[in-house]
């Protein structure tokens, strides 16, 4: 649901004086991490992981990382 209201508040441009981040990239990661977090809650029998690849030479970091996307 916070992503659903991100996703109008951004949609709406209300985003920052709701208090949300102008980050897209931070606010996924976010969500992504709470997503994981719910999923691992409701199957305890199921390990869930979510991971950062690390500094990677993508168009998000203007190519400047050392890792490369593969």
């Amino acid at each position: 649901q916070l992503m659903h209201d991100y996703l109008r508040s951004v949609e709406e441009g209300k985003h920052r004086k709701q208090g949300w981040s102008d980050s897209p990239y931070g606010v996924s990661k976010v969500g992504m991490i709470a997503v994981t977090k719910a999923y691992s809650r409701q199957e305890p029998g199921i390990s869930f992981t979510s991971c950062c690849p690390g500094y990677c030479a993508t168009d998000l970091t203007k190519h400047r990382g050392y890792k490369t996307a593969e």
